[in-house]
């Protein structure tokens, strides 16, 4: 299968690899988790079992595509795969623990960042906005995490030069 094909796009780990993953898109800093992991993309630095292998890969890349544009290619798929696990792990929440539940609404307030650092900014702010709300019913407008939530809302709208939608919220 080459990039030609149209292959699928796979990232394996094991159990306690994903849920360390999963746990550390729901920290606190998940921007820094997502781009640290992205910044060390370099597929020219991917090897096969055997020598002559990964020369054949190598040549075929360098003859095809390139490595800057297989790098950026497999970037966006990564981007995208993170979204995966996020929305994966929030319907999880969701279903086990019930949409207002605290680590369901952090799970939709992290899926909603994700979306923003993608500049998705459509679905970040249905994410926010919703977050949000369900937190001010929840917590209260005094609470950490929805004042945490107004911020993100208000940033969110500030990206997109929205400043007169994000005041009355």
């Amino acid at each position: 299968c080459t990039h030609k094909e149209g292959c699928r796009f796979e990232v394996a780990m094991g159990t306690k690899e994903r849920e360390d993953f999963v746990a550390a898109i729901h920290a606190d800093n998940v921007e820094n988790v997502v781009n640290s992991m992205l910044a060390k993309i370099d597929v020219s630095k991917s090897e096969a079992g055997r020598q002559e292998n990964t020369e054949a890969i190598h040549k075929e890349v360098v003859d095809s595509v390139g490595f800057s544009q297989l790098n950026s290619m497999v970037l966006t798929w990564m981007r995208n795969w993170v979204i995966e696990v996020a929305q994966k792990e929030y319907d999880r929440r969701a279903d086990t623990l019930g949409k207002r539940h605290h680590a369901t609404l952090t799970s939709m307030d992290k899926l909603g960042t994700l979306y923003q650092l993608q500049g998705n900014y459509k679905k970040a702010e249905l994410l926010v906005k919703n977050c949000l709300e369900m937190r001010r019913e929840v917590l209260g407008d005094r609470h950490t995490d929805t004042l945490t939530s107004l911020n993100k809302f208000a940033s969110l709208y500030d990206n997109q030069r929205g400043y007169g939608e994000a005041e009355p919220h």
